[in-house]
């Protein structure tokens, strides 16, 4: 049996009313599934698996469909364990992958790591390592090798960064009803480890505090030390948002987001049969530990690990009416282009090869400007299409005000029909000039619709702020716990309704290597060629909004670009090579920003913009690490040219600062499907435009190679809207006026002020927003060291964290949460015990970013 820690190392190698949760039933109450064979009969592992999923499946019909099915953890990780190596097949995925690697935009950062929170990690050498592992036989199975390249993405902590191969989708590991949660005693006293079921327990049956108890250990190990250890699964760069993230994220479920709840309960690496507890009275507990099998895999038929590989590491489902369209018009254009070049493998694995295509990019990438009959710079100022498929222009009228939806919050004033964006007034002496803004996700929708979103809440967010004016609320608390990212705009758009007046930043770049180059300068090549415009204006507009168009964004000035070679370069940082810094032109209505022409700006379109209704000093964020993507460009305008400061919730218990942005601060997310598909229509638009003999000089390039990707469509995990289940990060996020030209992913920023959650707060999360009120303008206390980090705004900029708004009176904080559990409670009553059988079915989310 391999435990957790040795799975690590293998890794290393290859480098809210009552807000009580919905949780899996008690083990006692949950008669067990059908599925326990004794172990004596069977020979392989899968078979005792199969076995057991046809049990279940045995009870299922059309009227009550088999549901997932829950197999003990060991069972699933020894069939896992039997799949046999794809030698061949993994050497050809380890080569497209670091095809598509190209795109992604901290390699050579990663390299070096930033000191106590990003380990350095060579992904490319760790990948050609891999290869050659493979080649000498080092892998015991096929589920060791994809476990790797799992686990090495991981290590960069940059989720945007991601590849889920089809071996890992079948069984999901986890334990049964093991939710946790990390309480302190009154927001400053480090917090102790809590299960969510006794939490929930003891407020449902108004129990005193000594009925239940943290937890002291975990495996014979302490607690806090054990989840430090398997929180680095988590793919976040920074240690507390880690931490964080192991834990029930209280905001996404109030708003009715499934969750991912971390490697503790759900989607973490094997670790032995059951997971024993031990209390701080004493009281021992094992939880089993549980491979769920979603209802989507049929095993019938796989008794072994080959006829599991078989099953379903062979294209499988994956192979949709998607991916056979996508294959359809690939082979078109391989078939159409018949000569040497067209028929390559694009294989790179040689010096000389990788020389060639090094030398063919370039002068791919000279030919297709040189084709352009009109040079200089465009008469269009910029353009560019929407990364979200196209849809017609929102006309939904902001309504919902005086509402509720949010499970355990309070009535709000106004709350989004995705429950994304909810507005809130504290009422309450002391608090009567307090507003809130709870923001758990920055992708609003209505009735399924991106951009009927974003125009329902910049209306909603409108009409509160008006409000909040006109009630005199003068302060503003933004809760953003839980937020992961969203729709690029959204975090512009909620920026410039609170700063109406400043032009956001939002600087980037991309990382500049052959694909990129051939592909956007053939692009300019025909955005700029006049004949194209004349005889084929479909092909001209799609063009002309293309997404990687260089003259549809502006440099870091907020001007034109001169040329496609000012705009390119490349221009060398860190030992690698990027474009120039470009920004978004959102006054270009057709369009010049991401969603564009679908949805526009406050401030950028005909209405002017409404007064700026907080001062900046009266508003604080609150974070609890999870913020990254879109939430990480929100909170780098806010902390930089908002000047507004921050409050961490939670985290590791010990005393010091923490950051608020803990998640990915990359600024686009490229899917591996996109790239793909964006390599094939540029062949297609180069056979249509240029002709059969310059289609096949492309097609023998970088840009041929990723229209090629076969194998990662095969490996993909299936079950999700994406053929290749992966992604990069597209764009380095850059801070204004940094000479250093560091990508913010790799700028340590410390909150302002550091918080625990409470009992009480987490049951209601008023009592959190007032406790920050007082912590930021009253004389409520830090966590200790918490306060006056370097690099922290308040110190940056000099202005002290706590202060209080010009006219308010001083207030004394009020006794907030509940006490923790005393420490003589060791021998204060019993432990109520409720888990006991290993074959109990678990119900586990899905997390969402």
């Amino acid at each position: 049996m391999k435990g957790v820690s040795s799975l690590l190392a293998t890794a290393a190698s290859v480098q809210a009313q009552l807000f009580v949760y919905n949780l899996p039933a008690p083990v006692e109450d949950r008669a067990p599934l059908p599925t326990l064979v004794k172990r004596a009969d069977f020979n392989e592992p899968c078979q005792r698996v199969s076995a057991s999923w046809a049990a279940a499946a045995s009870s299922a019909t059309a009227a009550s469909p088999l549901p997932s099915t829950v197999v003990p953890a060991e069972d699933a990780y020894k069939c896992l364990q039997t799949v046999p190596v794809d030698k061949d097949g993994d050497l050809k995925q380890l080569q497209e992958l670091k095809q598509m690697l190209q795109f992604h935009s901290t390699l050579s950062y990663l390299k070096q790591g930033l000191k106590d929170n990003i380990e350095p990690v060579d992904v490319m050498g760790k990948l050609d390592e891999m290869a050659k592992k493979l080649n000498e036989g080092g892998f015991k199975s096929e589920y060791e090798f994809q476990l790797g390249i799992r686990q090495l993405f991981i290590s960069t902590g940059d989720f945007h960064l991601r590849w889920k191969a089809d071996i890992l989708e079948p069984f999901t590991f986890g334990r049964a009803g093991a939710a946790l949660t990390s309480l302190s005693k009154d927001g400053l006293a480090f917090p102790e480890v809590w299960l969510v079921s006794d939490v929930n327990r003891r407020k449902r049956s108004n129990m005193i505090e000594s009925q239940i108890s943290p937890i002291k250990s975990i495996n014979g190990q302490d607690a806090v030390k054990y989840l430090q250890n398997i929180s680095t699964q988590n793919q976040y760069h920074d240690p507390d948002a880690r931490y964080n993230r192991l834990f029930i994220n209280k905001p996404r479920l109030g708003a009715g987001y499934l969750t991912n709840n971390g490697p503790f309960w759900e989607d973490g690496l094997y670790d032995g049969p059951t997971t024993e507890l031990e209390f701080k009275n004493g009281t021992k507990q094992a939880l089993p530990n549980v491979a769920t099998i979603e209802r989507n895999f049929d095993f019938r038929g796989v008794e072994s690990g080959e006829s599991f590989f078989k099953k379903f590491c062979t294209g499988g489902p994956s192979m949709n009416e998607d991916v056979v369209s996508n294959s359809i018009t690939t082979s078109r254009i391989l078939s159409t282009l018949t000569s040497a070049a067209a028929k390559s493998t694009h294989t790179v694995s040689k010096r000389e090869d990788r020389s060639s295509l090094s030398s063919k990019a370039s002068s791919a990438a000279k030919s297709a400007i040189e084709m352009t009959p009109i040079r200089g710079t465009p008469t269009k100022t910029i353009s560019r299409v929407s990364s979200i498929a196209t849809t017609t222009r929102s006309t939904a009228v902001a309504t919902a005000t005086g509402a509720s939806g949010l499970t355990g919050y309070p009535k709000a004033e106004f709350v989004s029909d995705s429950l994304a964006f909810s507005g809130y007034y504290l009422n309450d002496t002391g608090y009567d000039d307090v507003a809130v803004l709870a923001v758990p996700d920055f992708q609003p929708t209505t009735r399924k619709n991106i951009f009927l979103g974003l125009v329902q809440v910049q209306k909603l967010l409108r009409t509160f702020f008006a409000q909040t004016t006109e009630k005199k609320k003068n302060r503003l608390v933004i809760d953003l716990r839980g937020n992961g990212g969203g729709t690029i705009d959204m975090g512009f758009e909620f920026f410039r309704q609170l700063f109406p007046t400043i032009e956001p930043y939002g600087g980037a770049r991309y990382r500049a290597h052959d694909a990129f180059k051939i592909l956007s300068a053939s692009l300019a090549a025909i955005d700029a060629n006049q004949t194209v415009k004349a005889i084929n204006k479909v092909v001209s507009q799609k063009v002309e909004n293309d997404n990687f168009v260089w003259n549809n964004v502006l440099n870091a000035n907020l001007s034109n670009f001169k040329s496609f070679d000012d705009y390119y370069g490349p221009y060398t940082l860190n030992d690698d090579t990027f474009t120039s810094i470009r920004r978004y032109n959102f006054s270009d209505h057709s369009g010049g920003h991401t969603t564009a022409p679908d949805f526009n700006l406050t401030g950028y379109a005909p209405v002017p913009a409404p007064p700026q209704p907080f001062k900046s000093e009266n508003i604080v964020l609150l974070q609890d690490g999870s913020c990254g993507s879109t939430c990480a460009i929100f909170a780098e305008l806010m902390r930089e040219q908002g000047k507004v400061h921050t409050i961490f919730i939670g985290g590791r218990p010990q005393a010091g600062p923490a950051q608020g942005v803990g998640g990915s601060k990359g600024v686009q997310v490229l899917p591996m499907d996109n790239i793909q598909a964006d390599m094939i229509k540029a062949l297609e638009r180069t056979l249509d435009v240029y002709g059969k003999e310059t289609a096949e000089y492309m097609n023998n390039t970088a840009v041929g190679a990723l229209a090629a990707t076969t194998q990662l469509l095969k490996r993909s995990a299936h079950y999700n809207s994406e053929n290749i289940n992966g992604a990069v990060n597209s764009l380095n996020n850059y801070r204004q006026g940094d000479k250093t030209d560091t990508p913010l992913e790799f700028v340590y920023e410390a909150a302002d002020c550091r918080i625990f959650d409470t009992f009480e707060s987490f049951f209601d999360p008023a009592v959190l927003w007032k406790r920050a009120v007082d912590v930021k303008w009253g004389e409520a206390k830090c966590v200790e060291g918490s306060q006056g980090d370097k690099t922290a705004i308040s110190v940056v900029d000099g202005k002290a964290f706590n202060k209080q708004p010009e006219g308010m009176p001083k207030k004394e904080p009020e006794a907030k949460g509940t006490p923790g559990t005393p420490k003589n409670a060791a021998g204060m009553g019993a432990r109520v015990e409720w888990m006991a059988v290993v074959g109990a079915a678990v119900v586990f989310a899905a997390g969402l970013l």
